[in-house]
């Protein structure tokens, strides 16, 4: 990580993991399918402004942590190969998945308060804040606050667009969905392992 590292770049890369991080399958997924078959294009902003809610709350405590480590290019170039490693592996997952989404089942509830059980019922979404998200916010922060914000709007953008897309296909007919969300989830696969070797290269190199 060094302080030469442009705002714009930042962006497009938070962008782009976020966005394909979304693309796979998982709890908050399905709440905005099922919300969105009975509330319509509404959903994804409350669903997405719950889940964005708690995202800030956790970049904001680990924030704490990033600015007490900040010094210690040891443990900050561990944290970037261990993050470059798990973004790899998310996306060899993504690129061998076959998986779908099945919203068959009804949710029940506001669609703000599901946004949030769903985002915390979800175990790599710790996972993820924990490693990869660290990376990011680590990188951002030498940048200073602003970078950390670029950050953190390039990751709530890419869910905004993500789930806005999802609610729309939703709405016009489930088939869309499941094949856009397939062949999104293959070439995403790809790109993050792409760049977790990139997070991983800078982490061991520098």
């Amino acid at each position: 990580m060094n302080n030469s590292i442009p705002l714009y770049q930042i962006f497009l890369a938070s962008f782009t993991v976020a966005f394909v991080g979304a693309a796979s399958p998982g709890p908050l997924m399905v709440v905005t399918i099922a919300k969105s078959l009975k509330e319509g294009i509404k959903t994804p902003f409350i669903v997405v402004g719950a889940h964005a809610l708690l995202e800030l709350l956790m970049l904001s405590i680990l924030l704490v942590a990033a600015n007490a480590i900040k010094d210690n290019h040891l443990l900050v170039s561990l944290i970037g190969v261990v993050g470059g490693l798990c973004l790899a592996y998310l996306g060899y997952g993504m690129w061998r998945s076959e998986s779908s989404v099945d919203a068959d089942n009804e949710k029940r509830g506001h669609s703000f308060v599901l946004g949030a059980v769903a985002t915390m019922s979800n175990p790599y979404w710790f996972l993820w804040w924990a490693t990869i998200g660290f990376t990011f916010l680590l990188m951002g922060w030498q940048r200073g606050i602003l970078g950390v914000l670029v950050f953190y709007i390039g990751h709530e953008l890419a869910d905004l667009v993500w789930y806005l897309l999802v609610g729309a296909l939703t709405v016009s007919g489930k088939k869309k969905l499941e094949r856009y969300s397939s062949l999104i989830t293959q070439i995403g696969g790809i790109l993050l392992i792409f760049l977790g070797a990139y997070f991983f290269a800078k982490g061991l190199f520098g």
